[in-house]
């Protein structure tokens, strides 16, 4: 094959006041293995107020042709790095951050994967750590780090880009990627904390990842540690994992995960969250700060989920509810039933506890009526032993003889005799209730309600009646079983 069949490769290099280092970067860049009039080297500078632009001029001067350079008002490296994708001209890009250096062969040999392989959106390496002055530190961050390199595509890949608590395998100077499917990852939104994990996380939705041998030359200093960090920096990489994650899942990514991987996803971003508050030793950490537009996608997610438990369809709505804490993290609500909705999902045969009740249902709470029995008295006088209404007593979770002795006790309470109430059903625990599946049956209990007994907030779109409102209850559902 001729240099000429070769394909543009564009060495992509956003710059802010790095001209310490941007002359090795750049040597790196200009003595690849490969033909000079095929690789590109597009450099947009970020407004930088230190020798960066006199080191940018000097090298256009020494190699004529071979630098497109752009200056630009300080805007941020998400910004800079945009402005690469806009100018860039190859059918190949190749990120070169700033301060880090390629191996001779890296382009070369990373073309011929994506040559021979035209499946592959993506191809990435190893990475070493490397000193301020060019001294190897680690010679695998894979190694260092315990990270396993991520190939292929789907949601497989998907599910690993997000899932793994090493976090991105994939560090940005070793990408190499098809300009055609930039459309899927840019322009990068603001928000994103990390653009390689952003990019090879986006492509490998629609294409598959592959690996190179090569190393590339991590640059650690004072001014660019992440990897490795401690303290209060390590706080601030953690919690940028954890938005990270966040953004994938809010950009696309959920669509190619099972709830089951969803799940796990979630509870490793909740990790990342109590992870930071430790190595902080506080919990008042600035974690994942939703804006007005994700509080509105969260309240439509849990909206959705809501329609989706009354009818039953719990894997649906678990997803849901993981979507809306993910937009919303203060959704302390809907955290509450991604425990409740996990319950209800178990594989499990459990006795149906409402098989004998009568037309309507009124789902009472027992720990509720302990605190307040007069709730029940209001009940008792509203409804009649004739009223085609069960009242269904919540005490799962609770065993079946400790239950009875506490109900017996509150319609003492209540003024009640036991031989004289309306039709109640107590739902506790017993043989063929285990402790395990009370939350499923707590979410069964409320979904098949036709009405409330309680002064809780109803969360499944059910009418709640308190005991100034039971005179009414008798009338409300008889127009609903008529509607």
């Amino acid at each position: 094959m001729s240099d000429a069949d070769l394909p543009l490769v564009s060495a992509l290099t956003p710059v802010y006041n790095y001209g310490r280092y941007l002359p090795r970067t750049l040597d790196s860049a200009l003595e690849q293995d490969y033909p000079a009039n095929r690789l590109e080297i597009v450099i947009v500078d970020d407004g930088s107020t230190d020798e960066t632009p006199d080191v940018i001029a000097e090298y256009q001067a020494k190699h004529p042709g071979r630098i497109r350079a752009f200056h630009q008002e300080n805007q941020g490296f998400i910004a800079a790095t945009n402005a690469t994708f806009r100018e860039a001209r190859g059918e190949l890009w190749a990120f070169l951050d700033s301060d880090d250096v390629w191996p001779r062969e890296k382009t070369r040999e990373q073309v011929r994967i994506m040559r021979r392989r035209p499946e592959v959106g993506v191809v990435y390496s190893d990475t070493q750590l490397i000193d301020p002055y060019g001294k190897v530190l680690e010679s695998s961050v894979w190694e260092l780090y315990k990270q396993k390199p991520i190939v292929g595509g789907g949601g497989d890949a998907v599910y690993k880009m997000c899932s793994e608590q090493t976090g991105n395998p994939a560090l940005n100077s070793s990408i190499m990627l098809r300009a055609k499917l930039a459309e899927r990852f840019a322009p990068i939104p603001d928000g994103v904390p990390y653009v390689d994990w952003w990019v090879v996380a986006r492509l490998a939705q629609v294409s598959e990842l592959a690996t190179s041998a090569s190393l590339v030359g991590y640059r650690t200093h004072g001014a660019n540690i992440t990897l490795g960090a401690t303290g209060r920096r390590a706080v601030r990489e953690v919690l940028k994992t954890v938005e990270m994650r966040r953004q994938l899942l809010l950009r696309g990514a959920a669509e190619d995960l099972t709830t089951e991987q969803l799940l796990k996803i979630w509870r490793v971003f909740e990790e990342g969250a109590i992870l930071a508050a430790r190595i902080a030793n506080t919990v008042f950490l600035p974690v994942a700060q939703a804006t007005g537009a994700e509080v509105e996608k969260g309240r439509a997610y849990a909206a959705e989920a809501e329609a989706d438990t009354r009818a039953g369809r719990y894997g649906d709505a678990l997803r849901n509810r993981v979507m809306a804490v993910v937009a919303n993290p203060q959704d302390a609500d809907s955290r509450e039933w991604i425990t409740d909705l996990g319950f209800a999902l178990q594989e499990v045969e459990i006795e149906d506890p409402l098989a004998e009740t009568r037309g309507s249902i009124v789902v009472a709470f027992l720990e509720e009526l302990e605190k307040e029995p007069q709730l029940l008295a209001a009940y008792a006088e509203a409804v009649g032993e004739d009223d085609d209404i069960t009242l269904a007593v919540d005490a799962a979770g609770v065993e079946e003889g400790v239950a009875l002795v506490r109900i017996q006790h509150v319609l003492r309470n209540a003024g009640l005799d036991p031989t004289t109430v309306p039709d109640v059903v107590l739902v506790a625990m017993d043989a063929a209730n285990a402790k395990s599946q009370a939350k499923a049956i707590k979410v069964e209990l409320e979904r098949r309600a036709d009405a409330l007994l309680t002064r809780r907030p109803a969360r499944l779109g059910v009418q709640a009646y308190d005991a100034e409102r039971l005179g009414e209850l008798k009338a409300d559902l008889s127009k609903s079983h008529r509607a």
